[in-house]
């Protein structure tokens, strides 16, 4: 949930439905799902964001999923998962990076895409400005998703940058074939990087998120072109990792065992 009311409507959910299965993805609902539920449930984190950095809140964590020993945990962010496998004592607990990816169409120019939303474009500007100078003026850096052009007008004031604003899903990557993907934000693992792994893109990436979000566990490689930036190789490894299609049928295999062993014990008992 992303407001009051949402809150609200969750808190409802879990005091009057104590019988259903709860699946939860946002970090905020799993919280309040994992306090006031007694009992296991199945949680799909998607990473633990700018919150990572703060030391009382990891332990808090770790205490909360270490008294849910039988729950399932589906951590995306392979660096959440390395730290909750290594510090909690829960027993299933698995990593999935992501939500799933989808092929969609590119540009064939040498123009650079970056995906980005009002909310969080300030967070990521320095690592923007980073890898534009390091790319060269020639290169232009294409923004999508951003509808406050003064916003961007302010943080991008170079004719390098090119706000596209808001676009459809399907037209994301219509206009380059380079895809960045900025430092800054702490996400779990990006939907639009499986997005341009599924569309054959060039990525171009920071090293620390290449070792966060997994990207040598997939099977990729890596080439460096700074001290903090690389570039993405042996996509094709990755692609059928990151897939909608395989990631939407593991979440689902690991629900469905939860499930059965849940539905077996009751009747055992």
């Amino acid at each position: 949930f992303d407001s009051f009311s949402e809150a609200i409507t969750c808190l409802n959910f879990l005091v009057f439905n104590k019988r259903s299965l709860i699946i939860s993805s946002n970090l905020k609902a799993n919280l309040i799902c994992s306090v006031l539920r007694k009992s296991n449930c199945v949680v799909i984190l998607n990473g633990l964001g700018r919150m990572r950095k703060i030391k009382l809140f990891r332990k808090f964590l770790i205490l909360l999923y270490s008294n849910k020993k039988k729950s399932n945990l589906i951590v995306q962010n392979y660096a959440d998962y390395r730290y909750l496998k290594l510090h909690s004592n829960m027993q299933n607990i698995f990593w999935i990076p992501g939500s799933g990816g989808t092929s969609r169409k590119h540009g064939v120019n040498r123009e650079a895409l970056i995906v980005q939303r009002d909310s969080k474009i300030r967070l990521v500007a320095n690592s923007i400005k980073n890898i534009a100078k390091l790319l060269g003026s020639e290169t232009r850096i294409n923004i999508i998703g951003c509808n406050d052009f003064n916003l961007v007008n302010e943080l991008f004031n170079s004719q390098q940058y090119k706000n596209i604003g808001y676009v459809d899903q399907e037209r994301i990557f219509e206009t380059g074939s380079i895809f960045i993907q900025p430092s800054g934000y702490g996400e779990g693992f990006p939907h639009t990087l499986s997005d341009a792994i599924l569309s054959n893109l060039q990525i171009i990436i920071t090293k620390k998120d290449y070792v966060r979000f997994g990207m040598y566990r997939l099977g990729s490689r890596r080439r460096e072109i700074s001290k903090e930036w690389l570039e993405v190789e042996n996509i094709k490894s990755v692609r059928n990792k990151v897939s909608e299609s395989k990631i939407s049928s593991q979440i689902i295999n690991i629900i469905l065992e939860y499930t059965d062993n849940k539905w077996a014990n009751k009747n055992f008992n």
